[in-house]
């Protein structure tokens, strides 16, 4: 398998690098920016570790992780095969102790449970999997204190997001727009305390 590491020239991505050669039979590649950093980093590897463009780290790759922080692309939709997976970094909500993640049907977007932070934030996927959030501060709705939202499911047809308030014992339900952002709809029901578990058709 050929697994490219964009961002492989920092701390992080050497790590992995370095980690994958010794552990696995994977062909790794470093990408960067910049091809001579690039192949400067695999050669204090070793191995069997290579450095090139971001490009070029990326055609043909089975796996890409993108091991930077960087607000700029450093990957396009074309270099990516069919059938390939993309691993993107963490990506902050702002809130408290997200818990649940879920994604829309059609791919499009992501949302978290913040259970300590009572809202919820949404995500935009992009096409090579990369995700930004949709609203600043991280709440793309707020359920309010004490809420405590734990579980979350999106219908068939990625239109409703559905969420366990358990704070409230009840079930929130949301409209998702075209653009992602959430609609409320109301909250309903009398859970037992302690109901965990949440499923949508």
């Amino acid at each position: 398998m050929r697994v490219a590491i964009l961002g492989g020239t920092g701390s992080f991505g050497r790590a992995l690098a370095a980690r994958l050669a010794a552990a696995t039979e994977d062909e790794v590649v470093i990408g960067s920016r910049d091809a001579g950093r690039a192949r400067e980093a695999a050669r204090a590897i070793g191995a069997t570790v290579e450095g090139a463009t971001n490009e070029d780290a990326v055609r043909g790759a089975d796996l890409v992780v993108l091991a930077t922080s960087s607000h700029i692309p450093v990957v396009q939709q074309e270099w990516i095969k069919a059938g390939a997976h993309v691993i993107s970094g963490a990506v902050a909500t702002n809130q408290g102790a997200p818990c649940w993640l879920v994604v829309t049907k059609n791919g499009r977007y992501a949302y978290t449970a913040n259970a300590a932070g009572g809202s919820i934030s949404g995500f935009s996927i992009a096409p090579d999997g990369s995700l930004a959030l949709l609203d600043p501060s991280g709440a793309t709705a707020s359920l309010g204190a004490g809420s405590h939202p734990l579980d979350e499911a999106v219908s068939g047809n990625s239109r409703f997001l559905y969420v366990l308030v358990d704070g409230r014992h009840t079930i929130a339900g949301y409209r998702i727009a075209d653009d992602g952002s959430l609609g409320p709809l109301g909250e309903v029901g009398a859970l037992p305390p302690g109901a965990v578990g949440l499923a949508s058709s």
